[in-house]
Parts: structure tokens; sequence; C-alpha cells
């Protein structure tokens, strides 16, 4: 008897190795109907533009069960993260979240260069919300300068701030030596050239709208 089996059956046999590892393909097949419905949904693609500093904005993919956010930039892995806290009331190292950075003047004018992007059609925030990791929180002693972010002793990988951007404009560089308080968190992202806490900052905690971790992601 001939068994006929679809393109998308056959796809994931072949990754999972053959007919032997039957869990193995039908995760392999779950993830293949995610991706597709994924594609399906659509709301936007984040952009990331590459001045001397490389900017992470998230689009927003639904499915059945809820929300998805995209990353295909450079600053961070490339693929879909699960919201699995949407306005948490804490966060904690190392905790990837997203968040909408406050409007102030130099945040505008990060704007106008490019560093932040447009908002999309329907987004709340005032730009396309920023994917980040919690590099400190309230009670970490932290010292930051040109030559990068310390948190409690512990230089953070790939922090060292960036003179200017690639239009030879100036960048402000955050300075700061103490503990971060109450309400407030260090966000950065684990490349050389990433606008993150390192140019604007502490991040007041009100400004984090969801935790997410990754789903399906690659590079």
């Amino acid at each position: 008897m001939t068994t006929h089996l679809s393109r998308k059956q056959q796809l994931a046999k072949k990754l999972a190795g053959g007919f032997k590892f039957k869990k193995q393909e039908n995760q392999i097949m779950n993830e293949i109907d995610l991706k597709e419905r994924l594609k399906k949904f659509r709301v936007g693609i984040g952009v990331c533009v590459g001045l001397a500093v490389a900017v992470c904005g998230v689009s927003y993919y639904f499915n059945s069960s809820g929300k998805f956010v995209s990353n295909f930039t450079e600053s961070m892995p490339k693929g879909y993260y699960s919201i699995v806290e949407r306005n948490p009331a804490s966060v904690t190292n190392e905790e990837i979240v997203t968040f909408c950075p406050d409007h102030t003047v130099y945040l505008s004018e990060a704007f106008t260069r490019r560093y932040l992007q447009p908002a999309e059609s329907g987004e709340t925030c005032w730009v396309t919300p920023l994917l980040k990791i919690v590099g400190a929180k309230a009670g970490d002693h932290v010292h930051a300068d040109e030559n990068g972010i310390v948190v409690n002793g512990v230089l953070l990988a790939h922090s060292e701030s960036q003179p200017k951007d690639g239009n030879g404009q100036e960048m402000k560089i955050w300075r700061f030596d103490g503990i971060v308080p109450e309400g407030k968190v260090v966000l950065v992202n684990p490349m050389d050239l990433s606008f993150d806490s390192r140019y604007f900052g502490l991040v007041d905690t009100k400004q984090i709208r969801e935790k997410v971790v990754p789903f399906w992601t690659w590079g």
C-alpha cells in the first residue's frame, strides 16, 4: 500500500530524521503550522535602522491563543517571542521585555534621527515598541559611562557607548553611579550598536508593556 504524504508532512519527516522520531516530527509539524498562521495574521514588520546604533522595533502577530512578538532585526535573536505577562508588576535581570519609551525631548530627537521607528497603525505607543533585556533592576548598583554599564561589579557585555552616530552626530552618553531606585530599570541589548539605556538611561517600569520569552528564534 502506498502512502501519499503532503509536502508539509514530507518536510517534517525529513527534518525529524526519518520516520522513527514521531514526537519530534509532530513538534516540527506544529511549528510549520504556527509559521503559516503567523503569516496569515501578520500586522506589520519591525525595522532596524543602522546608523551607529541599531534600533529594535517589534511587531505583533495574532493567533488563536493570544499574541506573539516578532523580531527581524540584528539586535536580538530573530523570530517569534511569546508574551507571558502583560503590564508586569515587577521584572528581574535577564528577562526580556517590550516597552514604550517615554516621550522626552531627547527621545524625540532620537526619533528625528531615526533611532526609533514610527508607530504602526493602531499602535498606542508614540513609536514602535522596543524589545530589550533587563540589565539591572531596583536595588542594583550601576556604574555607567562611555566604557560600558557595570552592574554589581560586573561589566555587561557589548555595553560600551558609541561617541557618534553614522552621520557624525554626537551621541548623548548616559553617566550614572549609584543604586537603581524603585520603579526603575536598566534596559540593554547584547550588541555593540544598540540604542538602549547606555544612551537614554533609566526606564520607568510603568513603560514596560510585556514580558516575553523566545518561542521560535534563530540566528
